[in-house]
């Protein structure tokens, strides 16, 4: 919190390190932030900028971050940025510029790019007392979550500050999982030891669970099993009888 420029870096040069043994990396920044020449800069308390000019050698760039997240490795990267200030040296609006280079990462802004966003009138800007109101829901995906933070900052502003995100993720991420749902498939606990096993039969597999289950291709080269519930999927190997239990 209230950091300098060099901590800034310092900090994100840790937070890279960490990232690297795997798992989903956040980065949330609120403050001061502002486009210069197609590219974001996020501001310490110790910039200094005198002219455009500066920008680029008294902040951190966003892209620095994006690159330090995606380098990492790890399996899933997400930036929220409540930073979309009005720019003293533009002749625009101000606000953050589109990332477009930003491959399997989810990025969340607290306005359309261009826009500038509100402070609020407590102790955080509306982008972020609406993550903090939003983010504690159980089994709403990541997606979701922040569709529910954009119809909430845009009614709360009057219709003048449209949250916008990037995204570029597959599959779900759950801040908190649905209420029933356990941090490994829910097997009856009578059979998670042959259902972990190096290799059972899908046909035995699919008997030893406790979902319901449905074939979606009958053929006998490809046959796979969906949880209703959860959307988990097994498939049989294309090339054996058999499938491998710990690769779920």
């Amino acid at each position: 919190e209230n950091l300098s420029v060099r901590d800034m870096d310092k900090e994100l040069r840790s937070f890279g390190s960490k990232l690297a043994s795997g798992g989903v990396g956040l980065f949330y920044f609120a403050g001061h932030g502002i486009e210069s020449s197609g590219e974001n800069y996020l501001m310490g308390r110790d910039s200094k900028i005198a002219d455009k000019a500066d920008v680029r050698y008294e902040s951190l760039a966003l892209n620095k971050v994006i690159d330090r997240m995606k380098d990492s490795g790890n399996r899933l990267n997400i930036i929220l940025l409540d930073a979309c200030r009005s720019d003293p040296f533009s002749r625009g609006s101000g606000g953050l510029a589109k990332v477009d280079d930003a491959k399997g990462m989810f990025i969340a802004y607290a306005t359309s790019p261009g826009d500038v966003a509100s402070d609020g009138s407590g102790s955080h800007g509306v982008f972020t007392q609406e993550i903090l109101n939003n983010i504690d829901a159980k089994g709403i995906p990541l997606g979701r979550v922040f569709k529910r933070i954009k119809r909430d900052v845009y009614a709360q502003t009057n219709q003048k500050q449209r949250p916008w995100t990037h995204d570029d993720i597959i599959g779900d991420f759950f801040f908190k999982l649905p209420a029933n749902t356990a941090s490994e498939p829910r097997i009856h606990s009578s059979n998670k030891a042959k259902i972990s096993s190096s290799a059972v039969s899908l046909e035995k597999m699919a008997k030893q669970t406790s979902y319901k289950t449905s074939s979606t291709d009958n053929s006998s080269s490809s046959k796979i099993w969906k949880d209703r519930e959860t959307g988990l999927i097994w498939q049989k190997k294309i090339d054996s009888n058999t499938y491998d239990g710990d690769d779920a």
